[in-house]
């Protein structure tokens, strides 16, 4: 972890970047499966301060952790309640939903809002539906 954090130090100081980079150093740990870095790296980051990339990030890791599924449930729909509109976040929430054994009319409300706000994506978010 200390290894992780010199190098995502390193990338900020030469890139003169911050919350970007930080994003980006969780994006690749989570992309090569390495959650328990991604979230080190990004609870630090929390600490400094809250972006909206962050918190989706945070959104990805507790959903792949698959650990708590309420918890990835409360805080997708917290995101959408803070007008964090994500193809992610709804992705996540009604893949969880289907998980959770939530009510079909409920799911196929929140496909419904899905696809409005991302009507470019309505097929991949259909395709989402459980039978």
């Amino acid at each position: 972890q200390d290894k992780a954090q010199d190098v995502l130090d390193k990338a900020i100081k030469i890139t003169g970047g911050g919350r970007h980079i930080t994003a980006g150093v969780v994006q690749a740990y989570i992309d090569v499966n390495q959650l328990k870095m991604a979230r080190f790296i990004l609870e630090k980051a929390l600490k400094e301060s809250s972006t909206t990339a962050l918190e989706v990030l945070r959104l990805d890791i507790l959903n792949r952790q698959g650990e708590n599924l309420d918890e990835v449930m409360k805080v997708a729909n917290d995101l959408l309640k803070n007008d964090v509109k994500e193809l992610a976040v709804y992705r996540i929430l009604i893949e969880v939903s289907y998980k959770l054994k939530r009510r079909e009319d409920l799911v196929d409300d929140l496909i419904q809002e899905a696809c409005k706000a991302f009507p470019e994506k309505e097929e991949l978010l259909k395709s989402l539906k459980v039978s």
